[in-house]
């Protein structure tokens, strides 16, 4: 599952929907717009235990001073994107550092545990030290990216 996130003026919504419409009706095949439901597991009510109910107790709701654009969480390490600002946080959530600000609103921010992913606008951009630098990457035609 993917998602994405893009800011547009109120003005050039009704023509973006056209296009984009257009666009999706020109390119996905039909059995692709065929609804379906993707079930991570099922559960009875006999598997319904106090180890699972600890663990939804043991959730706990993040706290920001920014409003969260997109988020992604490796253990302890949760990057944020607040509109061109990109935020960190080293222990849960408890208490965030601004890493970075990238020239445009960032819609997709993704991590593994060497690797910081951003999106924005039609490029992508990458750091390999923890965020203190970002190196762009821009899509060109046949599904390639160039930095």
């Amino acid at each position: 599952m993917y998602a994405a996130g893009m800011t547009l003026k109120e003005e050039n919504y009704s023509l973006f929907k056209q296009a984009f419409e257009k666009e999706v009706a020109d390119t996905i095949p039909p059995e692709l717009l065929i609804p379906e439901i993707s079930i991570d597991a099922e559960i009875s009510l006999t598997d319904i235990d106090t180890k699972l109910t600890n663990a939804l107790k043991s959730s706990k709701q993040i706290s920001t001073p920014f409003q969260i654009g997109s988020i992604d969480w490796v253990g302890e390490s949760l990057i944020a994107a607040a509109g061109k600002d990109l935020y960190q946080s080293v222990n849960g959530g408890t208490s965030w550092k601004k890493v970075a600000t990238l020239p445009a609103p960032i819609g997709i921010v993704a991590q593994s545990s060497q690797l910081i992913a951003v999106v924005v606008g039609g490029a992508i951009y990458a750091s390999t030290n923890k965020g203190k630098s970002f190196k762009k990457y821009v899509y060109k035609s046949g599904l390639k990216f160039q930095s």
